[in-house]
């Protein structure tokens, strides 16, 4: 029963599907624009041997009204064009959504492979968002993902890991030992293998 209560709260966290989607795209975005630049008539580049650097990478995407919709900051990507893979370099994505709702993603490295068809993130994998505070009610609190890989497919809306996974609410958490499986299409947040539920007294 408490797993099926946790499940139903994590309903709401499905948008972690949405948001890594503008995630991809953004890193689809920086893996095609220097091409477009290099033209097609580029020499053949030997594998394991970049074509292409981008250094201090910022890129910033506005919703209709002018304001900040998706920006995704990377120190360094690099382009490798034997496999078609990007690498990026402690990247990190804000996301504001239409309810003002602010998205933040992080981790050590990732990669872009296929032309933007997989993001795989890797190392210290976060996830949080923060909802606004509505006036004369508590703000509510932040909403945390955290695992060490997580592969993003925009094209299906999918998101999933193997590696034990920690989804946390104040003082609500989740440890999934096998991982999660998120569809952005869905709307669904599926816990895989032993889950453990933990929830701390109030002070």
């Amino acid at each position: 029963m408490r797993r099926g209560v946790w499940r139903d709260r994590l309903q709401n966290m499905a948008f972690l599907g949405a948001l890594l989607i503008a995630a991809a795209w953004t890193g689809w975005l920086a893996l095609r624009e220097p091409r477009v630049r290099t033209g097609t008539d580029a020499q053949p580049v030997a594998a394991g041997v970049p074509d292409y650097i981008v250094e201090n990478l910022t890129m910033t995407r506005l919703s209709t009204s002018g304001n900040l919709a998706t920006q995704f900051v990377a120190p360094r990507l690099t382009h490798f064009p034997s496999d078609d893979r990007a690498v990026v370099e402690e990247p990190r994505v804000v996301s504001i959504g239409k309810d003002a709702a602010s998205t933040q993603i992080a981790s050590r490295t990732g990669q872009v492979l296929r032309g933007g068809e997989e993001i795989v993130l890797l190392g210290e994998v976060t996830i949080q968002r923060e909802l606004p505070a509505v006036p004369g009610r508590p703000a509510p609190e932040p909403q945390r993902l955290s695992t060490t890989r997580l592969h993003v497919f925009p094209d299906s809306e999918l998101v999933r890991t193997s590696e034990p996974v920690t989804l946390a609410q104040g003082r609500r958490s989740a440890l999934a030992r096998d991982g999660v499986q998120i569809d952005g299409g869905q709307q669904a947040v599926q816990l895989l293998g032993a889950t453990r539920m933990i929830v701390e007294a109030p002070r």
